[in-house]
């Protein structure tokens, strides 16, 4: 998993006439866990195309998006995401009280029992795109 992670992110900045049928079928692929992924620096760019992305994609997702400011975490907070969630938190990468409490949110979420019926979850992968 280690090695797909990154190449799973990759693949989605990748025109899809380069992409092989097996990358295909990876990306289109439904695993039975839920992905837990963390984004930083989703206020905007590159944080922000990347979980929309993510979240748009085949399978269950839960994407904890960290955001500087609270105009961020509003923005994602008011999409309609299907199967898929979005926790905005507002997090300044800066401050290590900020990143401890918001890491300490992923830790309870994957700690927490899932929902009866629901797919076990799976921390995916830290995508650190905030810039300091």
């Amino acid at each position: 998993s280690a090695i797909i992670t990154p190449l799973y992110m990759i693949c989605y900045h990748i025109p899809s006439q380069l992409l092989t049928s097996a990358h295909r079928t990876f990306l289109a692929s439904e695993p039975a866990h839920e992905r837990v992924l963390v984004i930083t620096g989703c206020d905007s760019g590159f944080g922000l195309d990347t979980c929309l992305r993510i979240l748009s994609s085949p399978g269950r997702w839960t994407v904890f998006a960290y955001c500087y400011t609270e105009a961020g975490c509003a923005r994602l907070a008011s999409l309609n995401l299907g199967n898929n969630t979005v926790v905005p938190i507002q997090c300044d990468v800066t401050d290590q009280m900020s990143v401890d409490a918001a890491a300490n949110n992923v830790r309870l979420y994957l700690s927490a029992s899932p929902r009866p019926g629901s797919p076990p979850r799976l921390f995916h992968g830290l995508i650190s795109n905030a810039g300091v």
